[in-house]
């Protein structure tokens, strides 16, 4: 696909920041789900009642970028964000794990943010998303930013926004649409957001829509999409699966990672939650198809990276720049 030496990845994420708060007892999490609408009350609830929490950065961006920045990529990001101080912690702690942000446009007086609230310490009771994405993308891109990476990696952002971003770019493009997807219904709009990707990621879900809406096999995507050189699905508990075009051949061939037969498959025990372990498996994908692995590496250690992340909060590690980040990343080196 692409020489090792390609190191420069832009991500451009949704409008939204994300934090996982972590109450600590069933009652709390009740009260919490019940009354707060917004990340701003959610802060006022937890400090009136003296509610014992934890935070925890989540969302593409530091998702993805903590797995890249192990692996030495460079990493920028790009987002619409809100001038509040919870969002200047959060850029912070982005620079701290060495994003360059200076391309965030901020919106003077908004927030844009998101909050997965969890009980603790295990996924005893369902993550709940509340989403106050205040801020809209602006209609002119920093297209000269984007285009002196080289690679685009666009993951969980409004569908207006990933299209106008991915026409105008010139090198290679990682596409995650994420749950957006699912809410285009048109033929049309699907092919021009996928007509220059050339690592696409799903999951199954996100795969059979796609598929049904442009009534196509998962194998036929490659004919429709000449760009197309990777098709990634995860399906969750099942394990994940890639189609790849052969170099120099319009031939593609498809690999399964069954997670029932995985050596490495993290215990049920050992399962904190799954939110943010597609992003590791994204992340550690993009590194080795850049460097050009053979496809069983690159589905085994998605694998790994994925089933790694269930440990934890999120895919994000806590405070992973104080640490050793390759021994704490659970991943497997092959070259």
């Amino acid at each position: 696909m692409g020489p090792a030496r390609l190191e420069n990845i832009v991500i451009v994420a949704d409008v939204a920041i994300d934090h996982i708060i972590t109450p600590t007892s069933r009652e709390d999490y009740d009260s919490l789900v019940k009354n707060a609408n917004n990340y701003s009350e959610l802060f006022r609830l937890v400090t009136e009642r003296n509610i014992l929490y934890t935070k925890q950065l989540g969302g593409p961006l530091p998702n993805l970028a903590q797995y890249l920045s192990t692996r030495d990529r460079s990493v920028s990001g790009y987002a619409v964000v809100g001038d509040d101080p919870q969002t200047q912690e959060y850029i912070a702690d982005l620079n701290r794990l060495g994003v360059n942000t200076n391309r965030f446009t901020t919106n003077p007086g908004k927030t844009a943010e998101c909050i997965y609230i969890f009980s603790s310490p295990t996924e005893n009771y369902p993550p709940i998303w509340i989403p106050n994405a205040s801020s809209k993308a602006p209609s002119t891109l920093p297209f000269d930013f984007f285009n002196t990476h080289d690679v685009l990696l666009v993951s969980g952002t409004k569908l207006n926004l990933a299209r106008r971003t991915i026409q105008r770019f010139s090198r290679i493009i990682v596409y995650n649409p994420g749950p957006e997807v699912l809410s285009e219904s048109n033929p049309n709009e699907i092919l021009s957001l996928l007509d220059k990707v050339n690592v696409l990621s799903l999951n199954e879900e996100e795969r059979k829509h796609i598929c049904k809406i442009l009534g196509l096999a998962p194998k036929d995507l490659f004919d429709q999409f000449p760009s197309l050189n990777y098709l990634l699905t995860t399906k969750g508990s099942e394990g994940a699966s890639m189609r790849y075009r052969l170099p120099g051949s319009s031939t593609t061939c498809g690999i399964e990672q069954d997670l029932s037969k995985f050596e490495h498959r993290t215990p049920v025990e050992q399962i904190v939650d799954t939110i943010g372990a597609g992003d590791a498996f994204l992340a550690i994908a993009v590194d080795q198809i850049l460097r050009n692995y053979k496809p069983d590496d690159i589905l085994l250690q998605a694998t790994l990276a994925a089933q790694n992340s269930l440990k934890h909060k999120g895919a994000y590690i806590p405070r992973l720049w104080e640490t050793d980040a390759t021994a704490h990343s659970g991943i497997i080196e092959t070259d």
